[in-house]
């Protein structure tokens, strides 16, 4: 499928892909990869590294995912804001903005591993 967003993290050396084929990939920085996850209902539009290389960011549908740097999922984030378009942390790893194809901005909080989103 058509890749539609990747996000490189210069502390694990990792690369994280998403795609129309509603899977996100982490690839090890030779290109190998080293995770592929299960299917998803809608594609991946937006994903991102924490700063801190420890967790991501998934974005698609309605959803948002925080994985770990493996790319095993913490927590499901349900929403109903559409399409997940853009996604940043803050230098410190414990927010993220996110940007949703109707014009919304969401703030998430990470607290002990699971992100609240306000």
């Amino acid at each position: 499928g058509i890749v539609l967003c990747l996000d490189w993290n210069a502390i694990n050396h990792l690369l994280v892909t998403g795609g129309e084929d509603c899977y996100y990939r982490i690839w090890d920085e030779f290109g190998r990869l080293m995770y592929c996850s299960k299917v998803l209902n809608y594609p991946i539009t937006s994903l991102s590294w924490a700063p801190n290389g420890k967790y991501l960011a998934v974005g698609s549908y309605n959803k948002v995912l925080l994985c770990d740097y493996q790319g095993w999922i913490y927590q499901e984030v349900e929403g109903k804001h559409g399409s997940a378009l853009c996604m940043n942390w803050t230098a410190d790893s414990t927010h993220l903005g996110i940007g949703y194809a109707g014009g919304q901005v969401v703030f998430g909080q990470i607290l002990m591993m699971l992100i609240y989103l306000v």
